[in-house]
C-alpha cells in the first residue's frame, strides 16, 4: 500500500460492486474489497484484477497489518456506524485514514467510531440507483460533505470516475435526500395513481403502462431541458377550470389519489401563475375548486 490513495472497499453489494469496478477502470489505486459474506466478495472477485484482495474484514486485518489510507464504506445506512466501528477495532483505519460511505441520507457524523480516533471523515453520494447489472458511473453527479481532508480525497475520486461533483453542508444531507426522493421514489407512487385511476376507467394495467411510458418519457425530457416553469401542460396551465372541476369529482370515490391530486394540482397551479400561464384571479379559482372537494354542495352551487 504505498499509494497514498490506496482503497478498501467495505460492502461488496450493489453499490461497492459498481464502484469497485469502475475505480478499477480508471485506474484508481483499488486495494482491497472486503465484506461479511463470502458470496459477495467470491463473485466481485471474478470481474476485478487478480491483484485487488478480496475477502472477510479480519482476513484483511491480518494480510494488510496496517490501516488502510482511505476506506469507501458501501453499506447499508443503518449499520455504517457499527462498520466503523468495527474497522477501527481490526486496524483497518487509524488517525491517518480517510473514511467516506456513500449513503444519501447519513453525514460523516455516522462515522463517529473513525472520526473520534483522529481519522477524516465524510460522504460522496452518486445520485443515480444501482442495478448491479453493469451500471455506468461516468457522468454521475456525486454530492460530497465532510471535513477539509475528505472533501479533497472525493473530489479526485470523482474526477478520475468522470464524475459531477457538488458541495453539500452535511446539515442540509436530509433535505437533498428528500428532494432525490421527491424526484425518483415518489414518482414511482406518482405513476402508480395514475394506473389505479385508469384501471377505474377499465383499462388495463399493462397496455395503460405502456400508453404512458411515452408521455412519462416526453414530460422528463422536457423537464430536464427547460425546467418546470416552460414544461407544464395540461388543464391547469390552460386555466380550464371546469376540467379541473370534473377531475375532482371524478376522484371522490379514490379519497387517496382525491388527496394526491389535490396536492399536485395547488403546487401547479403556482407554477403556472410564476410561468406567466394563467393570472390571479384564475388560480384563486382553481384553487377553489381544489380545495372545496370535501365540501359537494360547494362544488354544486357553483355550477
Amino acid at each position: 500500500m504505498k499509494s497514498r490513495d490506496a482503497t478498501l472497499i467495505i460492502g461488496p453489494g450493489r453499490v461497492g460492486s459498481t464502484l469497485a469496478v469502475a475505480l478499477q477502470d480508471c485506474g484508481w489505486p483499488l486495494v482491497a474489497i472486503g465484506g461479511r459474506h463470502p458470496a459477495g466478495y467470491k463473485t466481485l472477485a471474478t470481474r476485478l484484477d487478480p491483484n485487488i484482495f478480496c475477502g472477510r474484514l479480519d482476513e484483511l486485518a491480518s494480510r494488510y497489518g496496517s490501516a488502510f489510507p482511505v476506506v469507501l464504506l458501501t453499506v447499508p445506512d443503518d449499520v455504517i456506524a457499527e462498520v466503523a466501528g468495527i474497522a477501527v477495532e481490526q486496524g483497518l483505519v487509524d488517525r491517518n485514514s480517510v473514511v467516506l460511505h456513500v449513503s444519501g441520507f447519513c453525514s460523516g457524523q455516522a462515522l463517529a467510531a473513525v472520526s473520534s480516533q483522529g481519522g477524516s471523515v465524510g460522504s460522496m453520494h452518486p445520485l443515480q440507483t444501482f442495478t448491479g447489472t453493469g451500471d455506468a458511473v461516468s457522468g454521475c453527479h456525486w454530492f460530497v460533505e465532510g471535513d477539509e481532508q475528505a472533501i479533497e480525497i472525493s473530489s479526485r475520486m470523482v474526477s478520475c470516475l468522470e464524475g459531477i461533483f457538488h458541495l453539500l453542508r452535511g446539515e442540509n444531507k436530509t433535505l437533498y435526500h428528500a428532494a432525490a426522493s421527491i424526484a425518483s421514489n415518489l414518482m414511482t407512487g406518482l405513476v402508480d395513481a395514475a394506473l389505479e385511476t385508469a384501471g377505474k376507467a377499465g383499462l388495463d394495467h399493462g397496455e395503460m403502462l405502456g400508453a404512458l411510458a411515452p408521455l412519462l418519457l416526453r414530460t422528463v425530457n422536457n423537464l430536464i431541458q427547460h425546467g418546470p416553469e416552460l414544461s407544464l401542460t395540461g388543464p391547469v396551465s390552460r386555466g380550464d377550470v371546469e376540467t379541473v372541476r370534473a377531475h375532482v369529482e371524478a376522484l371522490s370515490k379514490q379519497p387517496d389519489i382525491l388527496a394526491l391530486y389535490r396536492l399536485l394540482a395547488s403546487r401547479t397551479i403556482d407554477i403556472a401563475v410564476r410561468s406567466g400561464r394563467i393570472d390571479e384571479q384564475c388560480a384563486a379559482e382553481i384553487k377553489r375548486v381544489v380545495t372545496d372537494f370535501d365540501h359537494p354542495s360547494s362544488l354544486e352551487g357553483e355550477q
